[in-house]
C-alpha cells in the first residue's frame, strides 16, 4: 500500500493554519504591544517629568 505524500500547497496551508492557531491575535499583536507599552512610557515620562524636574537643587552663585 502506497501512502500518498501531500502537496506543497496542502502543507504550506496546514502550517499557516497550524502557526494561526498558535497566535489567534493575528500576527501583528508583538507589534501592538510594542506601541502600547511605547505610549505607556510616553505618558509616564510626560507625568512624572515635571516632578523630577522640581527635585533640583538649584546651582549656588
Amino acid at each position: 500500500m502506497v501512502i500518498p505524500l501531500p502537496s506543497p500547497a496542502t502543507t504550506t496551508e496546514a502550517i499557516s493554519r497550524a502557526t494561526y492557531a498558535a497566535r489567534p491575535f493575528g500576527t501583528d499583536l508583538f507589534l501592538r504591544a510594542a506601541l502600547l507599552l511605547t505610549l505607556d512610557l510616553a505618558h509616564q515620562t510626560l507625568r512624572f517629568a515635571p516632578s523630577l524636574a522640581q527635585k533640583q537643587v538649584p546651582a549656588r552663585p
